[in-house]
C-alpha cells in the first residue's frame, strides 16, 4: 500500500505513471490528464486527486499503527517475566495462598507478609513490616517456634528460598502451621 502511494506521488510529480503487474492499479492514458483505473473493473476512470492520496495516506497510517501494535505485543510476549498480570493481580495471588509468606531483606527485616502469615503471628501486617526477624537459612524445611502475643507459642514448618528483591539477595519464607 505504501509502495503504491509512493508511486502515485512520483507520477504526480513527474507525469509518468508506471506500475508493475502486481499493483492494484494500471496505467490508463488520457490526453494530458493522468488517470487510473482499478484492475479487473471496467468502470469510469478515476482521476488522481488530493482526496484519493489523502485516503491512501490514512490507510497507510492505519497499517503503520497496526504493525506498531503488533510489534509491541511481540516484544511483550518475548519477555518471559511478563505474564500480563498487574501488581494487583500478583497481590491477590499472594493473599490467596494458604501458607504464610514472609519476605525478608538482606538486613533481616520483614518487607512483605501475606494474610496467612499475619494470622500465624497473630499480629497485624503493619506491625510485622520492618520487624527485625533475622536472616533465615535457605535450606530444606525446618520446624520453628512462633511467639504470639500473650506468651502463646505455635510450631510451624518453614521453607526458605533465596530470591532477588530490589537487586539484592532476599529470602522468601513459607510457613505452615504444623498443628493443623
Amino acid at each position: 500500500m505504501k509502495l503504491q502511494l509512493d508511486k502515485l506521488l512520483d507520477a504526480l510529480v513527474s507525469n509518468i505513471f508506471v506500475l508493475d503487474n502486481n499493483s492494484s492499479f494500471e496505467k490508463v492514458s488520457s490526453q494530458g490528464e493522468l488517470t487510473i483505473e482499478e484492475k479487473g473493473k471496467k468502470t469510469d476512470k478515476l482521476t488522481i486527486t488530493e482526496e484519493f492520496i489523502a485516503q491512501q495516506s490514512q490507510e497507510n497510517n492505519k497499517i503503520k499503527q497496526m504493525l506498531e501494535a503488533k510489534d509491541q505485543v511481540i516484544e511483550q510476549l518475548k519477555n518471559p517475566d511478563n505474564l500480563g498480570l498487574t501488581k494487583k493481580d500478583f497481590q491477590r495471588i499472594l493473599e490467596g495462598v494458604t501458607e504464610g509468606l514472609v519476605l525478608i531483606n538482606d538486613e533481616g527485616k520483614v518487607k512483605f507478609v501475606n494474610t496467612a502469615a499475619a494470622k500465624l503471628f497473630a499480629r497485624p501486617k503493619s506491625e510485622l513490616i520492618n520487624y527485625f526477624l533475622g536472616l533465615p537459612i535457605a535450606d530444606e524445611g525446618t520446624q520453628v517456634t512462633i511467639f504470639r502475643p500473650g506468651g502463646h507459642l505455635i510450631m510451624a514448618e518453614m521453607r526458605v528460598s533465596s530470591i532477588t528483591w530490589d537487586s539484592k539477595t532476599a529470602y522468601l519464607a513459607s510457613l505452615k502451621d504444623v498443628a493443623v
